[in-house]
C-alpha cells in the first residue's frame, strides 16, 4: 500500500498532538481504518491497530514507527466482544459504517438475534425513516 506523505497531513495535523496518547483503531490495517492510524501517529499518538490479519498490520505497523511512534498491533476478531456488549446493553441492531460489508460477522451477529445493516449511512436513513413516519401521520390524520 501507498503510504501517505506526511507533507499532506502537516497542515490538518498541527491543530492537535497527541503526543503522550494511545489510541486503539479496529479495522485499522487498512483502507479508511488505515487512514486514521497513520492520521493519528502523525499526530504523535503511539497506535493499537486491531484487524484480524496479522501481516497487514505488520505493515501498518512498520508506518506507524516511520512517523516516529510506537506500534501495538492486535491481530484479534472483535466480533464476539461487540454481540456480547450488544446483548449487555440491550441493544437489537448493529449499524455497520458506511462502505463497510463482512457477510461473516453479519452472519454470526444474526445468529446471535440482531439485526445488521450493512453498507448504509444511518443519518440517510434515518431522514428516510423520519419521512415514512410523517407520511403515515399524515395518512391517519
Amino acid at each position: 500500500m501507498e503510504q501517505i506523505p506526511r507533507e499532506k497531513l502537516e497542515g490538518l495535523l498541527s491543530l492537535f498532538n497527541l503526543r503522550g496518547q494511545v489510541a486503539v483503531v479496529t479495522g485499522g490495517s487498512r483502507g479508511l481504518g488505515r487512514g486514521i492510524v497513520l492520521a493519528l501517529a502523525a499526530a504523535g499518538a503511539d497506535v493499537a491497530p486491531v484487524s484480524r490479519t496479522l501481516s497487514d498490520l505488520e505493515v501498518v505497523a512498520e508506518e506507524i514507527h516511520s512517523l516516529g511512534c510506537r506500534a501495538l498491533p492486535v491481530a484479534a476478531d472483535v466480533t464476539d466482544e461487540a454481540i456480547a456488549v450488544a446483548r449487555e446493553k440491550g441493544i437489537r441492531t448493529v449499524w455497520m459504517q458506511l462502505d463497510v460489508r463482512d457477510d461473516a460477522a453479519a452472519s454470526r451477529a444474526e445468529a446471535a438475534g440482531l439485526k445488521v445493516v450493512m453498507n448504509r449511512c444511518p443519518k440517510i436513513e434515518y431522514a428516510h425513516v423520519r419521512d415514512a413516519l410523517a407520511r403515515e401521520r399524515a395518512r391517519k390524520g
